[in-house]
Formats: structure tokens, sequence, C-alpha cells
């Protein structure tokens, strides 16, 4: 199996508000209708992001259930940290600001209008080199790693290969 894009897909009643922010942060619509609405970041149309209303009858109950507002954060790395940070902070509220982040990179977080948290993560400075990519998990941790525990339920289902 080859896995060729991944979009979060997050039930929502504030489409027309939800749309008018991504379009302000430059996400461009690549679906839309009635029903939901799917953006794709400007410069790569494989990474995205879905709404879709709740109480879409023609949906599968198991794809009803609204997003609490809670809980879930997007982040995105860009380039030039500190220029959108500026662009971004100039109107609209940072739930965190600008500071030192994960793995010595910079970040700042805003909040849209569903709750969702869009954290946006970058190296400081236009010529920042980027740092060594760390050791993989399994050996920076102590002791061997261990292989991965398969459920039946997923074997039975032909997942595991």
């Amino acid at each position: 199996m080859t896995l060729k894009s991944v979009c979060p897909m997050i039930a929502t009643d504030r489409l027309p508000r939800t749309r008018a922010f991504y379009d302000w942060l430059g996400f461009k619509v690549v679906c839309a209708d009635p029903r939901g609405l799917q953006f794709a970041w400007p410069d790569d149309p494989d990474l995205r992001v879905g709404f879709v209303t709740p109480d879409d009858a023609d949906r599968s109950g198991v794809f009803r259930a609204r997003f609490d507002g809670a809980g879930l954060a997007l982040r995105f790395e860009v380039e030039d940290i500190e220029t959108l940070y500026r662009r971004i902070g100039a109107v609209h509220t940072l739930a965190v600001k600008l500071a030192d982040g994960p793995c010595g990179r910079l970040h700042f977080a805003i909040v849209d209008p569903n709750g969702v948290v869009l954290e946006f993560v970058g190296l400081a400075g236009p010529a920042a080199v980027r740092p060594e990519r760390p050791e993989p998990i399994a050996r920076a941790l102590p002791g061997a790693a261990r292989p991965a525990v398969l459920y039946p339920r997923t074997q039975q289902a032909g997942f595991a290969r």
C-alpha cells in the first residue's frame, strides 16, 4: 500500500466562518459543496484539511460526530516562521506567541473558528541551517526495539502483511 495523502476531516456547523478563515490563511479550496469543504496547502495539493457538516443524512453514522472544539492540533512546518508570525499576529489572536518550541525550532499557534489549534513551526531566520535529523526513536531509547504488536482483528481483515 502506498499512502498518497492524509486529510483530517472535521465535523462542524461553521462552514462559512471556516472557509473565510482558511482562505485568509492562504489555503486553496480543492472541493466545496453545501456539505463540506476541503482545503490544500498552497504549495502542496496533497497536504489537506477538510470540514464536513455533522448532520448529513447521506453520511454513515460514524462520520456524523460533531467535533467538540478541543483536543485537535495540526502542526505545519514552514520555511519563514518569523514572517508568517508577523503576518498572522498582526490581525489574529495568538494562542501561543512566537517562542522556542519542539526540536530546537520556533513555533506559534492560533485557533480556528472550530477550536482546532494550528501550530506553525520553523527555523529562525531565512538562512537558518536545518539541524541533523535526530536518531530514530528505536535507537535513541535504551533497550532493543520491539516489533509492533499485530491485533487479531487487523490480521483477520487483511491489514497485516
